[in-house]
């Protein structure tokens, strides 16, 4: 197909999976001499973080360029979670 989905030919082959472990968001089930690479999804920019601004609540955007809408990856994980926790004691008083 060389780099582009021709869907006309898949779409009687397309299937799904379930109980997959370790699989994430735009991930693809092909041999590995030919791999299919989906696009990745553009999202729009969190509304919840403009509010806060707009409401003079500082808060902290964390995009991670290796993510989908999600912390899929540990290291993403080990570095948000902290500052999410941070943030909920500061603005929930606990």
């Amino acid at each position: 197909m060389s780099g582009q989905i021709n869907w006309k030919q898949l779409e009687e082959k397309i299937g799904a999976v379930v109980k997959l472990k370790d699989t994430h968001t735009g991930n693809t089930l092909c041999p590995p001499k030919h791999p299919l690479t989906l696009p990745k999804v553009a999202y729009p920019k969190p509304n919840i973080h403009a509010s806060l601004v707009a409401r003079g609540i500082q808060s902290e955007l964390l995009i991670y360029d290796d993510e989908g809408h999600g912390l899929a990856k540990r290291a993403n994980r080990l570095d948000a979670l902290p500052k999410m926790l941070a943030f909920l004691r500061k603005n929930l008083n606990i």
